[in-house]
C-alpha cells in the first residue's frame, strides 16, 4: 500500500493493483483496478492516478472528500 499524490493511494498485491482513496479512517473507495503486469507493461499508473482524481472530483462527497496521512492515519 502506497500513499500517491493528491491522496491517492495505491494498494498492491503481486497480481493486482487497485487505486482509490480513504474518505475516512479505514474506508477505501476503489476507483480503478487492474493486473500489474499489464500496468507496468504500458505505464499505466499515471493514469490510472488521474482517473482516480478524476472519479473523486465527480462525487457529491462531503468535505474533505479524503483523509491526508500515512498508514497510521488511514488505518
Amino acid at each position: 500500500m502506497l500513499p500517491t499524490t493528491n491522496g491517492i493511494w495505491e494498494l498492491k498485491t503481486s497480481d493486482v493493483r487497485v487505486f482509490g482513496w480513504f474518505v475516512a479512517r479505514s474506508v477505501f473507495i476503489i476507483a480503478e483496478v487492474d493486473g500489474a503486469a499489464k500496468i507496468k507493461a504500458n505505464s499505466l499508473y499515471t493514469g490510472y492516478m488521474n482517473s482516480a482524481l478524476h472519479r473523486r472530483s465527480t462525487l457529491n462527497l462531503d468535505q474533505p472528500k479524503f483523509i491526508v496521512g500515512d498508514y497510521s492515519d488511514v488505518l
